[in-house]
């Protein structure tokens, strides 16, 4: 399960839905917004809803998901040796009907324009609860802007740009805040100073991808005729 822009994800071979817990915050979230179809925007294959169970005051909600193509989960009552228990899986509550072709409960195609871009790196979190720092498409460029530096002991403004990102924040932030490089001692180059943000502590396991990245890319240039 994945935490990623107040979704959780719940990823297969072949597509991705977003997970939230229900209650009517959720119900006006999960589905797209006012003019989302006609501008393109991303979202998930298949949106649904996981929770303990259906209430009375939830009941009309779930009905209403259900009619607007969002599938709704609650656990199933099973017999065991100590007796009635609910249990859950997403295998038996959601992909045996997936792999059915005569299941009539089979999740809603929603068919996005472009799907929601999920982290390179998997973020253990239980479902509904976002992750506390956020990784962005951002943050993982800026981490690869930060393992270069530390690799070559300085970076420039075209290498900072070429990752997608601004050079403004790195070197001459708006307002009072202090820039995060320094100018180094050749021209053009720039080099970390105290104000950098902990973008590795923040987010170690993506500092870590990033850095066995550029040392592959690194140890291929030396190899390469």
């Amino acid at each position: 399960m994945r935490s990623w822009r107040d979704w959780s994800w719940a990823d297969g071979n072949f597509w991705d839905s977003g997970v939230q817990p229900l209650n009517a915050k959720v119900a006006d979230q999960i589905l797209p917004n006012h003019g989302d179809d006609f501008w393109e925007s991303p979202g998930p294959d298949h949106r649904l809803v996981i929770v303990s169970k259906i209430t009375d005051a939830s009941a009309g909600i779930a009905k209403m998901l259900r009619r607007l193509g969002v599938k709704v989960l609650c656990p199933y009552e099973s017999w065991t040796a100590q007796g009635y228990v609910h249990t859950f899986g997403l295998d038996h509550r959601l992909f045996y009907a997936e792999r059915s072709a005569a299941s009539d409960e089979r999740m809603f195609d929603w068919s996005p324009a472009e799907r929601c871009r999920v982290p390179s790196i998997v973020t253990n979190l239980p479902a509904g609860v976002p992750s506390p720092l956020r990784l962005t498409p951002w943050k993982e460029s800026a981490l690869k802007v930060v393992v270069l530096m530390r690799k070559q002991g300085f970076i420039t403004a075209k290498q900072i740009a070429s990752f997608g990102i601004g050079v403004s924040a790195w070197t001459q932030p708006s307002g009072s805040k202090r820039p995060w490089l320094a100018k180094g001692e050749v021209r053009g180059q720039w080099v970390e100073t105290e104000h950098m943000p902990a973008f590795d502590k923040q987010h170690p396991d993506m500092y870590a991808k990033a850095l066995t990245e550029f040392e592959a890319e690194a140890g291929q240039s030396k190899v390469s005729p």
